[in-house]
């Protein structure tokens, strides 16, 4: 049987997982096996895994390569996986033990209301069509539907008319297009936010099965909201795109004494704390020192 790292992580490991069945994963992967192959300078080998390697690994993305922490860390953990489980299966010997990078810590950032409002008019601004669709009611619909939910831009995109009773006021988001496939999400909706996609909808718009269709390649879709935030005046790297919205929802929800954890689906506070609620709004709550001046 071939000794190639790359056939049994694609041949073997990935088909036996059911965890991955995403193709977003599935690359995740590829990159991490193309990222080791660069650093030996072949195809790499069962042979190549070892504690040495993988540290030489991280420390090549995040030396030559300039890679951040948490995206080396990443990448190597694809390999150490795969490793486990051909540990698990007896293909190898060793196990790995080797230490990832330790990832400085990120604050999560939040739109200001002035922020949000520069948003919202730059998706007025947007000229001509999207698949049928005013692009101006487009943007401008798509990010009342984020405000509201809190969704995720994946999701959202993957978003079906079916999912929708507008009558009724409510969005059923199934978990096969959700995060993690496994929980699906029921929103209430704005009667407001109801009123803005009735309007990117027949008899107004052509019928489709997407609400938010994009028909160019589906990774120009952050060039463009990279632009859309360039004509708002908004920051736009890569912490400034769609999941932003995400974590606005959360941090003002939280802002405004409400439950952000539930609303983001969360099982964890902590998670919702590390990583979704902006500091600088959600101030902590704790009685004042007494001034002794």
């Amino acid at each position: 049987m071939s000794d190639n790292l790359r056939h049994w992580i694609f041949e073997r490991y990935l088909p036996q997982n059911l965890k991955v069945r995403n193709e977003a994963t599935r690359t995740n992967y590829r990159h991490a096996v193309n990222d080791l192959a660069e650093l030996l300078g072949r195809e790499p080998l069962l042979s190549d895994l070892t504690d040495e390697t993988l540290t030489s690994l991280i420390l090549h993305l995040l030396g030559p390569r300039k890679l951040a922490e948490t995206t080396a860390n990443e990448r190597a953990g694809r390999i150490k996986a795969f490793w486990t489980w051909a540990a698990k299966k007896r293909h190898v010997d060793q196990w790995p033990t080797f230490s990832f990078v330790a990832e400085p810590e990120k604050i999560p950032r939040a739109w200001r209301e002035a922020e949000m409002v520069k948003l919202f008019n730059a998706c007025r601004s947007a000229r001509g069509e999207i698949d049928g669709i005013p692009a101006w009611r487009w943007w401008f619909t798509l990010h009342g539907w984020l405000w509201c939910t809190s969704e995720r831009i994946g999701a959202t995109l993957a978003l079906r008319v079916e999912h929708l009773s507008l009558d009724e006021g409510v969005a059923v988001v199934p978990a096969s297009i959700r995060k993690g496939k496994r929980k699906a999400a029921i929103y209430s909706l704005w009667p407001d936010l109801v009123e803005m996609v009735r309007m990117i909808l027949p008899p107004h718009a052509p019928a489709r099965d997407l609400v938010w269709p994009w028909p160019l390649d589906p990774t120009s879709f952050y060039n463009h909201y990279s632009r859309l935030l360039m004509r708002a005046g908004l920051p736009h790297d890569r912490t400034c795109k769609p999941h932003r919205m995400r974590v606005s929802h959360a941090s003002w929800k939280h802002y405004a004494g409400l439950d952000a954890t539930a609303a983001l689906g969360h099982s964890s506070e902590e998670t919702t704390r590390r990583s979704y609620l902006d500091p600088t709004i959600c101030k902590p709550d704790e009685k004042q020192l007494f001034r002794p001046w």
